[in-house]
């Protein structure tokens, strides 16, 4: 009858063995933690609440080109939602104004504005911080 030693065998699967132990320790210190920092209360808000936006910090937009007074451009510009318009042969002096509270008004810059003939300025003012082109 060939012996059967405990030992032997350990000593051949301690690697083994000892990857399970640090996995179950593991996943019991996981499960501990998770019962100290996570809540376990299941809140919900109330309904319609999630649909009501209140404006935190609005932002005044004011855009213009101006130049010789009668003078036709064409004006490109960033609205406040970041989507590119386009106001063909509009006369000058041209203005959009406007107020928002999305975050893509603060990367706006001034509108862009050619003019045959005539040298045309544009400006974009967000709450009296002027950029010009």
């Amino acid at each position: 009858m060939p012996r059967f030693s405990i030992g032997r065998r350990l000593s051949r699967r301690w690697t083994l063995l000892v990857a399970v132990v640090v996995v179950a320790l593991a996943s019991f210190a996981v499960y501990r933690l998770h019962g100290i920092f996570v809540s376990q209360d299941v809140t919900s808000t109330p309904s319609g609440s999630e649909n009501d936006i209140v404006p935190f910090n609005p932002k005044y937009v004011f855009m213009e080109v101006f130049g010789p007074p009668g003078t036709v451009a064409t004006i490109t510009y960033l609205d406040v939602n970041a989507q590119p318009q386009r106001v063909d042969a509009a006369t000058l002096p041209w203005a959009y104004d406007t107020t928002t509270t999305q975050p893509a008004s603060s990367s706006m810059s001034p509108p862009r504005a050619t003019a045959t003939r005539s040298a045309v300025e544009s400006r974009l003012t967000t709450r009296s911080r002027t950029r010009d082109r």
